[in-house]
């Protein structure tokens, strides 16, 4: 079966000369980016080796397709294969750097895929939805960070959180204060809005750094307030705690009493079984 092999020599300056074919004694001139088929049985071991080194060591890839970089500004001749897999290229005005140059018009042909499945779709634009809202959220996340970094210079505290931390933390808790579970803002447009977001502290000696962090609303920033949600938060806990101890005592009586139902079946004769109930039902009163 034949694979095909891109030509891209180590050495830029060994083009449109001959070239000794893998596994043949026959020279072809080629050029950066020209693509043979050859069978796989008919290349040496050590050439297959050599290619599928980490350390670029020959002069021939595997060929199934052209990256748009290595493409670009190359005058195509051979028929190729480029292929755009970065759906924000298209976004970008960028897709044109697929090709460089070809001779002729007519020989450039663009084939696109056939329409993704529905649900693929709606995955694609949910995830351009959120890359584009966290694209709007980062200047009032780093206007926050920026203050709070001052705080803890001016106190001598560490401080290491970032933009893409926070937006993680926005994620995982989505959108919703650790304390109460209200969704709070990530965006407002009312200076202090108790609403908005705030880096709080579980320890206030050390500053804001990552594992002494967690996502609240402002309103949450006063300590007397924050000790009491604090107490709410915990007392919450642990009857959530307690209720899954009932559940799991309810679950294992359920198997102890269904192990035992099972074990007397396997113990007590049945014709046994029979004549001690025909005893009781003989008892007096």
């Amino acid at each position: 079966m034949p694979i095909p092999l891109i030509y891209r020599p180590k050495d830029g300056c060994k083009q449109n000369c001959l070239v000794l074919i893998p596994g043949l004694s026959e020279k072809k001139e080629l050029v950066k980016n020209d693509i043979i088929h050859l069978p796989l049985n008919t290349l040496p071991d050590k050439f297959l080796k050599d290619m599928s080194a980490d350390k670029k060591v020959i002069d021939w890839e595997l060929g199934y397709a052209m990256t748009i970089h290595t493409s670009q500004g190359m005058t195509l001749k051979a028929p190729q294969n480029v292929w755009d897999i970065d759906e924000n290229l298209a976004c970008d005005n960028l897709i044109y750097l697929a090709v460089g140059r070809v001779e002729y018009l007519s020989q450039l042909i663009r084939v696109e895929t056939p329409p993704l499945p529905p649900e693929i779709v709606q995955e694609i634009e949910k995830a351009k939805k959120k890359r584009r809202l966290e694209h709007e959220l980062r200047p009032f996340i780093q206007e926050k960070l920026i203050g709070y970094m001052g705080q803890d210079k001016e106190k001598g505290h560490e401080f290491d959180l970032t933009v893409d931390y926070i937006l993680t933390l926005k994620c995982i808790q989505k959108d919703r204060c650790t304390l109460c579970l209200i969704e709070i803002k990530f965006k407002w447009d009312q200076p202090g809005d108790i609403s908005q977001w705030t880096v709080d502290r579980i320890h206030n000696s050390l500053g804001h750094i990552k594992g002494n962090k967690m996502p609240s609303k402002k309103y949450y920033t006063d300590s007397e307030k924050k000790k009491n949600i604090y107490t709410i938060v915990n007392l919450k806990n642990s009857i959530i705690e307690l209720e899954r101890d009932v559940t799991k005592i309810h679950l294992n009586l359920k198997t102890i009493a269904r192990e035992i139902y099972h074990l007397y079946n396997d113990i007590v004769p049945e014709d046994f079984e029979k004549m001690l109930r025909s005893d009781i039902d003989e008892m007096p009163g």
